[in-house]
């Protein structure tokens, strides 16, 4: 599932924006808090965008974390330095994205639907990939591990569902908040087991 939130934010000059503060509903607030670990590329940034809502609105806010797809690539055997959007969403599912427009001139704190068409198209574009390409790097992790499922699920005595469910489950738990190791990741040999948390 991909989202966005429009705050209403206009441009000012070059490098400025007003907000005409009216806070977030509690209600929008409440559902952001209720999603499971926000899946994505860099997204670390925006997870720690929680300050801002605080700064906004006055009441804390606590995302689930944060899972980096990159990371959820080398675990499936991805061997390229680069994991951003673009490179993922090239190598998984052989689809291009112009990132050279993904600052839309700064227009993205404009509400959606006065966005340009090409920028709305952009913006479910990008979401919509960072959902594909997890679902196909869970599906392929998964292959890799149980590529028979009835011998997964005779073992686990569970069907297909509660075998899969359980699997993604405990997938998506154990990577959250991790980051690969800039380090390790100048090492194509080192990169497996070379994963840090960060809080």
């Amino acid at each position: 599932m991909g989202i966005m939130i429009s705050l209403g934010i206009s441009s000012t000059s070059k490098d400025e924006y007003s907000y005409d503060c009216k806070g977030f509903p509690d209600e929008v607030i409440d559902f952001l808090e209720s999603l499971p670990p926000i899946v994505g590329t860099g997204i670390k940034a925006d997870v720690k965008g929680e300050s801002f809502v605080y700064e906004v609105t006055g009441r804390q806010m606590r995302f689930k974390d944060y899972i980096e797809l990159g990371v959820l690539a080398t675990l499936c055997g991805w061997q390229l330095q680069r994991r951003g959007m673009f490179i993922l969403s090239l190598i998984t599912l052989g689809s291009t994205m112009n990132k050279l427009v993904s600052c839309a001139d700064g227009q993205w704190g404009i509400p959606f639907h006065e966005l340009d068409p090409s920028m709305q198209c952009y913006a479910i574009g990008d979401t919509k990939m960072g959902h594909i390409t997890y679902s196909v790097l869970i599906s392929a992790f998964l292959i890799q591990i149980a590529p028979d499922p009835d011998m997964a699920c005779r073992l686990s005595k569970c069907t297909q569902l509660e075998w899969v469910t359980w699997f993604c489950t405990l997938i998506r738990e154990s990577l959250v908040g991790l980051e690969i190791s800039q380090q390790a990741a100048e090492s194509h040999s080192a990169l497996h087991g070379s994963y840090h948390e960060y809080h």
